[in-house]
């Protein structure tokens, strides 16, 4: 940031937060330009607007959101979501009321502009309109969260009670229901353990991956191949394997290889799970590297293994370890 706000909740915490920041400023031979303001009642940062009583939009960014014009395609559509999401957390049941957009964008369905999709565009300008303000959090104050569901939508809000007993909004949510193809994506995300959470901070930053993901996000129309490309929790998906990034593919490689399995096994447990280009050239170079691999490779077959099948959906098999009998009876 090349900017700093500094606030306190009287003059005098005011002062003493001042007073910290600029012996830190000296400490660490920070100059700072002769433009600063002081006893602001409010400033505007990163598109709200921020005083006492709360958070606001801005009228700049709500001109954009109501001047938007009507979809004339996909690619739109998904532009105009863009500059809605910025505010979604001021709009109540966003997901519901922009469901019938939301159909318009999922693969092989014709672009249609119908009566619901006009209704669902106004509704969603008018949500951006309203002078909606959301308040500070507070950890003194008790928190409510009140929800909503319907067969498209999830729609939830995280609100303070004040002394007064009345309720203000902290923040609305954009929780669409998932389709089946969704939750098995989301659940092969989170089968990489431990990287999950780095694997969507590094899709951004690689070299790769990072344009593909900016590609996707503004709704860049693929052809081909490509086209199996789609976002998932900050992950890029190639159907229904993983993007890896440069980063962490050795480590994938490695958990892919752990066991020793011949190429042919290790590569088709690859295609149920992750994908990189030239994956397969890499399990290949990684198998023939191999000291154990080589070592081992001429032995004979000393008795032959049975590996499950990966099941096609969650829950199709369901594996009990047990052990027993103990005093008469037998442990799950």
């Amino acid at each position: 940031m090349d900017d700093d706000r500094i606030t306190g909740s009287d003059d005098i915490s005011h002062f003493t937060a001042l007073e910290e920041f600029f012996k830190k400023c000296r400490e660490h031979s920070l100059k700072l330009l002769n433009k600063s303001k002081f006893f602001q009642n409010e400033v505007n940062f990163l598109g709200h607007r921020i005083d006492s009583k709360g958070l606001h939009k801005t009228n700049e960014k709500i001109s954009v959101v109501v001047n938007a014009p009507v979809p004339k395609n996909v690619h739109e559509v998904k532009s105009f979501f863009g500059l809605v999401n910025f505010y979604g957390k001021f709009c109540q049941n966003l997901a519901i009321i922009a469901n019938p957009l939301n159909n318009m964008t999922k693969k092989k369905v014709r672009f249609l502009w119908s009566k619901d999709c006009q209704v669902a565009f106004e509704q969603i300008k008018k949500e951006i309109y309203s002078p909606k303000v959301l308040v500070h959090y507070d950890p003194n104050l008790p928190l409510i969260l009140a929800s909503d569901a319907s067969p498209v939508g999830v729609g939830c809000v995280l609100s303070h009670v004040y002394p007064d007993g009345s309720e203000r909004p902290i923040a609305f949510a954009e929780l669409e229901v998932k389709e089946d193809i969704t939750i098995f994506q989301m659940s092969q995300i989170e089968a990489l353990h431990g990287t999950s959470k780095e694997l969507r901070q590094e899709t951004g930053k690689d070299i790769e991956l990072g344009p593909l993901l900016k590609a996707l996000r503004v709704g860049k129309d693929f052809q081909g191949r490509e086209a199996q490309y789609t976002i998932e929790d900050g992950c890029i998906m190639y159907g229904q394997r993983i993007c890896i990034s440069k980063k962490f593919q050795k480590n994938v490689l490695e958990e892919l290889h752990a066991e020793h399995l011949r190429i042919v096994k290790i590569k088709a447990i690859a295609r149920s799970f992750v994908y990189w280009k030239n994956i397969d050239k890499d399990i290949e170079e990684a198998a023939k590297n191999c000291v154990d691999c080589a070592r081992y490779k001429a032995d004979p077959t000393k008795a032959k293994v049975h590996y499950w099948e990966y099941p096609s959906m969650p829950w199709e098999r369901i594996h009990v370890d047990f052990a027993g009998t103990i005093f008469e009876h037998t442990f799950y």
